[in-house]
């Protein structure tokens, strides 16, 4: 069942910024920290967040996937072989179906959107794993 998330109310928003604070880095230019975000909320589902996070930086360590080993890129990923990134994060959850979903929506924000995630929630709805509760949740974090 999924939360009504137009009437989250402003303690449930803080608590979800001060989760989400690991991602939300403000190193990186604003395209690079929504594009981790979105990762890092496919990763979310049904997989605690401490594991989400283990992914992200297993992710940012291959220097495929992170040439500058900060950011993770869509390019690189929308083109890596989800086969590889199902073996690299095969701790999370659901990591296969994860893995296509990863690089399923880097795919369509390269070709669909320019390699900028979309801004508007029902752009994002379209990637893949991504439902309305995640598109807004990348929307107040992101």
């Amino acid at each position: 069942m999924e939360e009504d998330m137009d009437n989250i109310t402003e303690e449930d928003r803080k608590k979800m910024l001060e989760k989400w604070a690991p991602l939300r880095d403000e190193t990186l230019e604003e395209t690079s920290r929504r594009f981790q975000i979105v990762i890092g909320a496919i990763l979310s589902k049904q997989t605690q967040f401490s594991m989400v996070l283990k992914a992200i930086r297993t992710m940012k360590e291959n220097k495929t996937l992170c040439p500058d080993g900060k950011s993770l890129n869509p390019e690189k990923l929308a083109n890596f072989e989800w086969e590889a990134l199902h073996r690299m994060i095969s701790f999370v959850h659901y990591n296969k179906q994860k893995s296509k979903h990863i690089v399923a929506a880097s795919k369509l924000i390269v070709e669909r959107f320019r390699g900028v995630v979309p801004t508007q929630p029902d752009q994002t709805q379209l990637l893949p794993g991504i439902g309305p509760m995640l598109s807004s949740v990348i929307d107040i974090v992101g």
